[in-house]
């Protein structure tokens, strides 16, 4: 099949074709590839095309919902993805000789051995076994940084594992697709490194109100994620910027 180029009104007919009349001029492309999903805080509501589709499904009640929102979103992205190659030609079907070296690329570039992912998923684990057994006192101060260490607590694993995931695909991406897979690699151990200091500002304050043995060790190994994020995934120019 012959691949070609579709106009922007095209594109637009399939896009709503899957997600229904839909604003596309609002919303600025990619923003929530930045994002750490705490709609509540964020200042970029408007220009967001993911809060646009969740505010439109309303929030999630339970697990079954929020899975069942996750299915939909993923499915309405699968079918898009397949409608825009079929109107370019582009054919998605995989040789057996390019689905064994897929599967060789997702080995080699698989992250979760690595002691840099250990410690950051191993700190993870630390902050919500803590949060289990921590007191609930009703100061204000203290209420914020217990939210903001339950938000950010999961996202220091996942982000900078995933960071470092893209960095290792590097090597296997060419011309546009390398310079992309930097950025990406840049921006997601930003997110990383932005959660897990988050974290540990939490933890100091909560120290002060809170006389709980655990915590100390909980910031000293925020400083070791800050730092093995720093040395693995930011580029000079996020780290002159931090």
């Amino acid at each position: 099949m012959k691949q070609k180029r579709l106009s922007a009104k095209k594109r637009r007919e399939i896009i709503e074709s899957v997600f229904g009349k839909v604003p596309l001029e609002k919303f600025e492309p990619g923003i929530y590839n930045d994002c750490d999903r705490w709609c509540e805080k964020c200042d970029k509501t408007e220009k967001c095309f993911l809060y646009f589709q969740t505010s439109e499904e309303g929030p999630s009640k339970d697990f079954e919902s929020c899975f069942k929102n996750v299915e939909k979103s993923l499915g309405q992205t699968k079918e898009l993805i397949q409608k825009i190659c079929q109107a370019e030609g582009i054919d998605l079907t995989m040789t057996p000789k390019e689905e064994a070296e897929y599967r060789e690329k997702e080995r080699l570039t698989n992250p979760y051995s690595e002691p840099f992912c250990i410690k950051a998923k191993n700190l993870t684990k630390m902050i919500y076994d803590w949060l289990d057994s921590v007191p609930s006192l009703d100061i204000k101060e203290y209420r914020d940084a217990y939210d903001k260490l339950s938000w950010h607590g999961i996202l220091i694993g996942a982000k900078a594992c995933v960071g470092l995931k893209i960095k290792r695909e590097i090597r296997y991406e060419k011309g546009s697709s390398k310079k992309f897979a930097k950025e990406h690699a840049n921006k997601y151990g930003w997110m990383g490194y932005r959660s897990t200091l988050i974290c540990k500002q939490s933890l100091e304050l909560m120290d002060g109100y809170v006389n709980d043995f655990r915590i100390k060790p909980m910031i000293q190994e925020c400083q070791v994620v800050l730092d093995s994020i720093d040395q693995n995934l930011l580029s000079i120019k996020l780290r002159r910027n931090k």
